[in-house]
């Protein structure tokens, strides 16, 4: 959504309504199409902070609204809610919040992929200017085990049954599971991925909770095809092209961040992101000409920072 004007006197408002997963990376995406405002420069409204439904059945996105601050305005976060509860009073219309604290805040659930990590860090060391550290980590990355390509069609087939039987345990029984192609938007040539969609009454259940019962079946899946194959495999587990919708927002973030970090000359800091999503951002901005991306932090607040090339940031 491109952001609106509104009438501020002799200055001019512009505010934007973002929705995303979470709230904090509503706010950080309405940040950068706000053309990098910082936290201080806004008033944020959260109109919805979302929810996970019951079993993933009633999940609604967050929705926060961003509004430039005029002169001598002071920066503020609140709550405003859209409706009033069936049965219920109405919540005030503005209830003062603490300030949410974008760049600090981590996703409240986000996968441990020690793999996916690696890949990441092996991503980043093609970057130029990361000198010595930078080639020890992809040597590092280079001794890991082969990944399985998975061209054997009985593995294949295997794979496919397990993901259904698992399925059908859960309760998911009118689920199709179908080899897709490579996530990503555009054709990476070093994309080892190997993407399997799952389709079917009741598979939605599976991005309940920011998708961890999705996270949770593709790790197991990859153990058991660990085994079959005896070489670790890249795989990756989609529902209803979910993953496919989502990678392709992040290319285009991506782009939208690599724009302004041109056009303002600082970096821009994206919210916490799981290691994938953070990989798909180092190959979204792997071959620009004059932006690098780096990634700051650890654990569940581990963020990817777009900036400069030549602009090495601490704290990696």
């Amino acid at each position: 959504m491109n952001p609106r004007r509104s009438d501020g006197g002799d200055e001019e408002r512009r505010e934007v309504e973002v929705r995303a997963r979470t709230v904090d990376e509503a706010v950080a995406r309405g940040l950068v199409r706000l053309g990098g405002l910082s936290r201080s420069e806004v008033l944020i409204e959260v109109l919805s902070e979302g929810k996970g439904g019951l079993l993933g059945f009633g999940a609604e996105e967050a929705l926060v609204r961003l509004t430039t601050l005029l002169p001598g305005e002071e920066p503020r976060v609140t709550t405003t809610a859209i409706e009033a509860p069936s049965g219920g009073k109405a919540p005030t219309a503005a209830a003062e919040a603490p300030l949410i604290d974008v760049d600090a805040a981590a996703d409240e659930a986000v996968a441990k992929d020690d793999e996916d990590d690696a890949r990441e860090t092996a991503t980043e060391a093609a970057l130029p200017g990361e000198g010595a550290a930078a080639k020890a980590a992809a040597d590092a990355t280079a001794q890991r085990p082969r990944r399985g390509d998975l061209s054997d069609g009985e593995v294949e087939a295997q794979v496919k049954d397990l993901v259904v039987d698992l399925l059908g345990k859960l309760g998911c029984t009118a689920v199709e599971v179908a080899r897709e192609g490579t996530l990503l938007p555009v054709e990476i040539d070093d994309e080892e991925s190997v993407v399997f969609c799952i389709r079917g009454k009741g598979a939605e259940r599976l991005l309940h909770d920011d998708a961890e019962p999705l996270l949770a079946l593709q790790f197991l899946t990859r153990l058991a095809t660990t085994r079959m194959t005896n070489t670790w495999t890249n795989l990756l587990l989609d529902v209803n092209d979910d993953r496919k919708r989502r990678v392709k927002e992040l290319f285009h973030l991506a782009e939208q961040s690599a724009d302004l970090v041109e056009r303002e000359g600082r970096p821009v800091s994206l919210p916490p992101m799981t290691p994938y999503e953070r990989r798909v951002i180092h190959l979204a901005l792997r071959d620009h000409e004059t932006v690098a991306t780096q990634s700051i932090g650890s654990g569940d607040s581990r963020k990817v920072t777009v900036r400069l090339k030549g602009q090495l940031l601490p704290g990696v």
